[in-house]
């Protein structure tokens, strides 16, 4: 059975009145313009194996019920439709689809005129840029794209790989401002929980939103425990920032930051990072690039590339493990990596045994050299040692 409900309203006379004059000429007063009246939703199809109810106030249907409206429907075991004001119940089974939305639960409370209600017990897969899907004790409806889910989770996954997922005591998704808002959450990778999110907001679709990021925890021994906050900053479409705290317990703390711009015609990346007072280098140090290619004409292209560091030469000899070997290793080992500052030292229980066991199963190996004192800067030089290198080489073989 399927019932319509469409309302056409009767003409008044005076409007009848005034068309048939302005019609004719008479009608010389102009309306002002106003401004666009919000679009009327279109009619409500119930389909059902039973309706019941009173036409314009309230109808019932139950048995694989169905409700439709423009891109909203609605399907259960029983619904009820309030037409007096727009307020719709659903029981047993709901499903609701809005566009190519969907949420499934036990039961639905629906404001069709503001696309506002609450459905317990959901489940849902939201196809944008991005397509979502999760779980709750409780979804609330705050209009048009826009959503909290309480106490529930939310991934981008596909289905069968939740590689991560974010639960969160209440988690606003706005697909209007393209932005969700997570409170009393946490990020869960693997099935592990990964970081404690008391309050975040990341982007729903591919736009840029400026925030804290992700935050970065390593561990070295050449560094010691690595913590870093990046701060993102969009500055607006062709340009962004993005600026890094990072601590760093055996050095110190050091500022990152890193400038990237997009034009037509142009493109490039600067970047700065700065560490004052390095413990381990006993100086500042500092690092600064610049990437930028601009393309003048279809024939003529440029392009810069600026490095300037501090570095650090050679090895550090604190960044390795001393390996004893040979007969007196055991008297010389602690001290000798005290005298270099290596915290760990790896005695072999046949260490007195490693030189000659070594000198066993090393290659034979033979030298052959040859000496010349000459100029390089004729082509008689170069004869010279092209001459020498075919002597050496017929002596080794």
């Amino acid at each position: 059975m399927q019932l319509l409900l469409a309302r056409l309203p009767a003409l008044p006379a005076a409007c009848l009145a005034a068309w048939c004059a302005a019609f004719s000429g008479a009608l010389l007063a102009q309306v002002p313009p106003q401004s666009t009246p919000p679009k009327e939703k279109g009619p409500t199809y119930i389909d059902a194996e039973r309706i019941e109810g009173v036409m314009d106030i309230e109808i019932s249907a139950s048995g694989r019920a169905e409700l439709r409206q423009d891109e909203t429907a609605i399907f259960g075991d029983r619904i009820k439709l309030n037409q007096e004001f727009g307020r719709i119940d659903a029981d047993g089974g709901v499903r609701l689809q809005q566009g190519v939305d969907r949420f499934t639960g036990s039961r639905l409370r629906f404001d069709s005129a503001g696309e506002t209600g609450v459905l317990e017990s959901p489940t849902f897969s939201i196809r944008g840029t991005k397509p979502a899907r999760g779980t709750a004790e409780r979804i609330d409806f705050l209009g048009k794209g826009h959503y909290i889910i309480r106490n529930g989770s939310f991934t981008t996954c596909e289905p069968g790989k939740d590689d991560w997922s974010i639960e969160a005591a209440s988690l606003e998704l706005d697909y209007n401002e393209e932005a969700a808002t997570v409170r009393n959450g946490k990020l869960r990778f693997l099935d592990n929980t990964i970081a404690v999110l008391p309050w975040m907001t990341f982007p729903l679709e591919k736009g840029r939103k400026t925030g804290f990021l992700a935050p970065g925890y390593t561990q070295s021994t050449r560094s010691g425990l690595e913590l870093s906050t990046p701060y993102y900053w969009n500055i607006s479409p062709e340009q962004d920032a993005t600026l890094t705290p990072r601590y760093l317990s055996k050095r110190g703390i050091q500022m990152q930051s890193e400038y990237r711009y997009l034009d037509p015609k142009y493109s490039g990346t600067a970047s700065l990072e700065y560490l004052s007072d390095d413990k381990r280098a006993g100086r500042n140090r500092y690092g600064m690039s610049l990437y930028h290619q601009q393309t003048f004409s279809p024939n003529l292209f440029g392009r810069l590339d600026l490095n300037r560091v501090t570095v650090e030469r050679g090895y550090d000899p604190r960044d390795f493990v001393l390996v004893g070997a040979g007969g007196a290793t055991a008297a010389h080992i602690t001290a000798l990596a005290r005298e270099m500052g290596i915290e760990t030292i790896i005695l072999p229980k046949l260490a007195s045994g490693l030189c000659a066991f070594g000198q066993i199963i090393s290659d034979v190996k033979y030298n052959y050299m040859a000496t010349a004192p000459l100029r390089l800067d004729n082509a008689v030089a170069y004869k010279r040692i092209d001459t020498l290198f075919k002597q050496v080489e017929k002596q080794g073989v």
